[in-house]
């Protein structure tokens, strides 16, 4: 049985025989993807398939029984924690322990959201990007970068999924 350690979730999830990679931080994401597709034999599917999403800055490489996560170094700490929290949300979504994310959200944040319910894989990756940086104490609603609308979309559906702290003591 294999572990992947999700640092920035916090999260170690069991993943079979699965392999997870965090190969960190590098120069150029299709570069990366290309050289992947090499190693494992893939004639450019997966780099082709994230190059086809536009300007990202991280992503989840999912080959055969492997997962690797990488991204660009951005400029701050906080874009730091959310990029790998996005996609470490991926791997969690792709091996399917996302109600692992579901459950912290509702006992360390008091968020209840379904997480199965949502079919954009995108906006899942969003709000685990949420629950990390909120478990850190910072701000999500005042970040000074803008990261596109299923960033928008996630924060409407936290907000609006977080249980009023009146009702989370009466159940105590």
């Amino acid at each position: 049985m294999n572990y992947a350690l999700l640092e920035i979730l916090g999260i170690d999830v069991a993943i079979g025989k699965d392999e997870y990679h965090d190969d960190g931080f590098v120069k150029s994401i299709i570069e990366h993807s290309r050289e992947l597709d090499n190693f494992y034999g893939y004639d450019h599917k997966n780099s082709d398939k994230i190059l086809s999403q536009g300007n990202i800055v991280g992503a989840h490489y999912h080959g055969r029984n492997h997962h690797h996560i990488f991204y660009l170094k951005p400029s701050t700490n906080t874009e730091t924690v959310r990029i790998r929290a996005h996609e470490e949300t991926h791997v969690l979504n792709s091996v399917g322990k996302i109600g692992i994310l579901e459950e912290r959200l509702s006992e360390e944040q008091g968020v209840k959201i379904n997480l199965l319910e949502i079919d954009e894989k995108e906006i899942k990756a969003e709000l685990g990007a949420l629950y990390a940086l909120s478990s850190r104490g910072i701000s999500t609603w005042k970040l000074p970068f803008h990261f596109g609308n299923d960033w928008s979309v996630a924060k409407k559906i936290y907000k609006q999924s977080k249980i009023p702290r009146k009702m989370i003591f009466s159940w105590l």
